[in-house]
């Protein structure tokens, strides 16, 4: 019974992340805390996740107190057979910005967390391609089955992803890496197509990256205090790769459309391995209006 329970409390973590912005145009400041617990029990080829806790954010005419449940799932994996239930995260294509299967904010900060959808995921790893389907069910909507394949070479990486619910919306993606990376992405959902497509190489002790995102309808991006309503975006990172306890980073929007600029930079500082400091400041630009937003927060963690 003692050995049960040691197995169980070094699977728990417990996370408390506090966060504020101010955006000195409308002076208004929102103030966010999450207290959550992440619990990952492993035996053999089984393992238990979930991820739960609380959301509360405070505004000057507001008070919102919310439990979230971001993930929760059973998982069995045998050798390349893998196969899980529960509510689970599944980003297809390649993660970052603009992935056009995946519509997560566009910029995380320390506070930002990603929430499953409920369903079923199968995936079978093999040399020819690796197919991954995952059935979700919603209450008063449709059923959607995902389904991605998958096929790596040396340097590349090639797929194709659907979603099949009251039709078919299909896409697929396609990378290099090697000393530079260069992917593309597309998908056509419910008539709305977007392309997305992404270089990034090593400039000196920094690591650029430009993406660009085109859409045949108007699509909302957001990042923090702000958001843009746009068909054509543009995007600039600038990584400092050799920071390792202090990460420096600068991310440019170009909103094409309605001629807007959007700079981001944010500095986290890594103290130990269970405390993570931000502090950040946005400004966005154009012909009409100028606004700028300073935020800040704290993350720590215990595990056992």
């Amino acid at each position: 019974m003692k050995v049960l329970v040691l197995i169980f409390l070094s699977t728990l973590k417990f996370e408390v992340s506090a966060f504020g912005l101010y955006d000195f145009k409308s002076e208004n400041f929102t103030g966010v805390l999450k207290p959550s617990i992440n619990i990952n029990l492993k035996f053999s080829d089984f393992r238990l996740y979930s991820n739960f806790g609380l959301n509360a954010i405070k505004t000057e005419d507001s008070t919102d107190i919310k439990s979230r449940l971001y993930q929760y799932y059973l998982k069995y994996q045998h050798k390349n057979f893998e196969i899980k239930g529960g509510k689970i995260l599944f980003i297809p294509g390649f993660p970052g910005l603009f992935n056009p299967f995946f519509y997560p904010v566009a910029f995380k900060t320390i506070e930002t967390e990603f929430e499953g959808e409920k369903g079923l995921f199968l995936r079978f790893i093999n040399d020819i391609v690796t197919p991954t389907f995952f059935y979700t069910f919603k209450e008063n909507t449709y059923d959607i089955l995902k389904v991605q394949l998958s096929k790596g070479f040396s340097k590349f990486e090639a797929g194709a992803y659907s979603e099949i619910k009251n039709g078919l919306n299909i896409g697929g993606y396609c990378g290099y890496f090697g000393k530079l990376t260069a992917k593309m992405q597309s998908f056509l959902k419910d008539s709305l197509l977007k392309v997305t497509a992404n270089v990034e190489f090593p400039v000196k002790k920094t690591l650029l990256s430009a993406s660009f995102s085109h859409s045949n309808y108007p699509e909302l991006t957001i990042i923090p205090a702000s958001f843009m309503l746009t068909k054509n975006l543009l995007a600039v990172e600038i990584k400092f790769q050799d920071c390792i306890f202090e990460i420096p980073y600068l991310l440019c929007f170009f909103d094409i459309d309605n001629d807007t600029y959007i700079f981001i930079l944010d500095y986290r500082q890594i103290i130990s391995n269970n405390v993570i400091l931000e502090a950040g400041f946005t400004l966005s630009l154009n012909q009409t209006k100028t606004d700028y937003t300073i935020y800040g927060g704290v993350k720590l963690t215990k595990g056992f």
